[in-house]
């Protein structure tokens, strides 16, 4: 009996594949920043592309196995039904795993926002607020004291928000090198994360001595 290529399944299992492969490059572009301005339009060109081929598998899957299964009643050996199960599951995984991630990190935002919220209405007996996330370090010259922007401090202020709301650790974080501290002054990072490729924070001065407001981007 011969046996009858069966294409969609093998594009259901290619595309999550091609997925796989573009998440790390788009990760890549985003924190190392190599291409400058116009990395974040080709990062967000791959992800699109990465993303377009996880929706794409699903229906590929299941002409896939529809055809394997008229094949097989024809008499003839039906090869792709593994490949279109594999690529479904795949690509239902990144997909569930990509959106609850970005809920998770929208939920950061809103978050920041009640806390900042209550702070503005003190009631009597209550404990102080706990401390802002600090991005600088204090810098002594003239009898007076500054405060610098420090880029890993604040990059590790942005890992701690994440793993204590979220409970997932980010895979890096890549803020700017440069910033000044001014209050209202405003900056992004990127955050890579498992499974979800990489997405931006937006970082607020809110005083002198480098307290920070982070919040999704």
């Amino acid at each position: 009996m011969s046996a009858d290529r069966n294409l969609p399944a093998r594009w259901a299992l290619t595309l999550p594949l091609l997925a796989l492969v573009l998440v790390p490059v788009f990760v890549g572009i985003r924190v190392s920043g190599v291409l400058g301005a116009a990395g974040t339009a080709v990062a967000l060109i791959i992800d699109v592309l990465a993303l377009a081929a996880l929706i794409a598998g699903i229906p590929f899957g299941i002409v896939g196995l529809v055809r394997a299964a008229r094949i097989a009643r024809g008499g003839q050996i039906a090869r792709g039904r593994p490949h279109a199960i594999i690529g479904i599951v795949i690509c239902v995984l990144l997909l569930v795993g990509n959106s609850v991630t970005a809920v998770r990190l929208l939920d950061i935002g809103s978050a920041a926002q009640r806390t900042a919220n209550q702070s503005t209405l003190p009631t009597a007996g209550a404990t102080a607020p706990a401390q802002a996330p600090i991005g600088a370090t204090p810098e002594d010259g003239d009898g007076t004291t500054s405060y610098v922007y420090s880029q890993s401090l604040t990059e590790s202020a942005i890992t701690s928000a994440i793993v204590q709301r979220v409970h997932i650790t980010p895979g890096s974080v890549q803020c700017p090198t440069s910033e000044l501290i001014v209050i209202g002054t405003t900056f992004d990072c990127s955050v890579a994360l498992p499974a979800a490729g990489t997405t931006s924070v937006e970082v607020t001065v809110v005083s002198d001595q480098g307290e920070l407001e982070i919040s999704a981007g």
